[in-house]
């Protein structure tokens, strides 16, 4: 019976011992995958940061382009001469 007895508690230790191995490769396993995955989103996070820098950067070059066009519409109205319309309806011209 003792005999037994010992041979159960051998198997119970062994078990414990392999349950505990099991858990901490589980964890292992958990923590690598959370890495990855935060890896993984920080990297496309970045792609995205990326892209978005690429669009606005595209967008202010548009907006500067137009505005130089404004700018230039407006500086031509300035150089021209005023034409001045005398009582009668006709100009004074030049």
């Amino acid at each position: 019976m003792v005999s037994s007895q010992i041979k159960a508690e051998e198997i119970q230790s062994g078990a414990m011992t392999e349950a505990q191995q099991i858990i901490q490769d589980a964890q292992r396993k958990a923590y690598r995958l959370m890495s990855e995955a935060e890896s993984s989103a920080g990297s496309k996070g970045e792609g995205a940061d990326q892209y978005a820098r690429e669009v606005l950067f595209n967008l202010e070059e548009r907006i500067a382009e137009t505005l130089g066009q404004i700018r230039r519409g407006i500086d031509s109205l300035n150089r021209e001469e005023p034409v001045h319309i005398n009582g009668n309806g006709h100009s004074n011209g030049a």
